[in-house]
């Protein structure tokens, strides 16, 4: 077994499991930014979410949901939701993670940055960009290859 996230799934390995369904597994985070904190992801290895099917995608965003909901009924104040895409972004795992990280005031997690200024022309540029790209005839649920900069 390669992947530490398919063992935990197919129960080779131990966890701290607290929710299953056919599609998808979530179980406490092991290094985790605060208690609670509890990893998402697909039964099947994936790394990315585009190549997940609709059902499955769809499966994956109902199980944040109501673990979300769960953590804040035990009285959690909030919760992040964190899926993150190539090395720059802070992925480190092959398989494709949702982290749901329950959160309180004063705790010591740390998901900002400083704001920056884009001049209007810039601004311009990257909405065409992206416009363009996302009427294109490639839906973004087709592209299955990793992305140009990725590790």
């Amino acid at each position: 077994m390669e992947c530490t996230f398919c063992g935990l799934a197919s129960g080779e390995l131990k966890s701290f499991k607290v929710y299953e369904s056919t599609e998808v597994f979530a179980c406490l985070d092991i290094n985790p930014a605060v208690p609670g904190h509890v990893i998402l992801f697909p039964k099947k290895h994936y790394t990315f979410l585009s190549q997940l099917s609709s059902n499955e995608l769809l499966e994956l965003f109902e199980a944040a949901t109501k673990i979300s909901f769960s953590l804040l009924s035990l009285g959690y104040e909030g919760v992040n939701l964190i899926h993150s895409i190539g090395e720059a972004a802070g992925q480190r795992s092959t398989h494709l993670l949702l982290h749901i990280i329950p959160r309180r005031k004063g705790d010591k997690v740390t998901l900002a940055w400083e704001p920056s200024k884009v001049d209007e022309e810039s601004l311009m540029k990257i909405q065409q960009q992206l416009v363009t790209k996302l009427q294109s005839k490639k839906e973004p649920r087709e592209i299955k290859e990793r992305p140009p900069s990725y590790w």
